[in-house]
């Protein structure tokens, strides 16, 4: 589903969503549950990947495991976008269940944009599931400027 909903927002005109969801979801993918619940990635520029750790112990393992973290990341993106990765302590939020997030309503423009976006995947449970989450990831952020 990270793919189908990637390359929607990519169709879209959302590049740098659709760029971020895929690293997110890579991101969980290749280092594990247990490392992806104390982590989590930050942003991309220029192939250095920032990720932010719940304390130094974990800054201090990520560390020793950016060389494996780079392959695995790259491998599950299908494209060796991340060439280093940079740690720095942080907030890493928990995940929580969707009916405890807090939300706003999407504004007309963003409503538009999702359902274009869901337009174009075929499969209608799997068109209903992107809406949801991407409704969702826009509820969660202040509205854009147009």
């Amino acid at each position: 589903m990270g793919d189908a909903m990637a390359a929607a927002l990519h169709r879209s005109g959302l590049t740098e969503q659709a760029r971020r969801v895929r690293i997110a979801l890579a991101w969980s993918e290749a280092v594990g549950e247990t490392l992806a619940a104390r982590t989590a990635p930050e942003s991309l520029r220029r192939g250095v990947l920032l990720v932010r750790s719940v304390s130094p112990a974990w800054q201090n393992e990520l560390t020793f495991l950016r060389e494996t973290l780079i392959a695995r990341i790259n491998a599950v993106l299908g494209e060796p976008w991340v060439k280093e990765i940079r740690v720095v302590p942080g907030h890493v939020r928990a995940a929580r269940a969707p009916s405890d997030r807090p939300g706003r309503p999407l504004t007309p423009a963003e409503t538009d944009a999702v359902n274009d976006a869901a337009q174009a995947i075929h499969d209608p449970e799997l068109r209903d599931a992107f809406r949801r989450a991407i409704q969702q990831v826009a509820r969660s952020r202040p509205p854009e400027v147009l």
